[in-house]
């Protein structure tokens, strides 16, 4: 809904249906969005909804710049668990 201008990014962080599934792996018909960026050096995060229920923007880009690629995840993980009731999934990759 943010993307068809529907809600701010700062409104689909509140909305009572931003945990709404609607894609799936696997469903017949569906097709993957593919994105294009430029990544200089540095770290990418892919993560669930349950790891972003426990932190904020600025605390994930803390934890990413300050660990080790390494430990970045399971750190992430046990930071979000005390405060996300949702299950967690993180992939984390690094460029140097």
């Amino acid at each position: 809904m943010v993307d068809a201008g529907i809600l701010s990014p700062d409104e689909a962080v509140s909305h009572p249906m931003r945990h709404i599934v609607t894609r799936i792996i696997g469903r017949p018909g569906d097709l993957p969005d593919f994105y294009h960026f430029s990544m200089e050096d540095g770290t990418l995060v892919l993560c669930s909804d349950g790891l972003l229920d426990g932190m904020d923007d600025r605390e994930l880009g803390t934890f990413a710049r300050r660990l080790h690629i390494k430990g970045l995840c399971e750190s992430l993980v046990e930071y979000a668990r005390t405060r996300s009731r949702d299950n967690i999934t993180v992939v984390a990759a690094a460029r140097e």
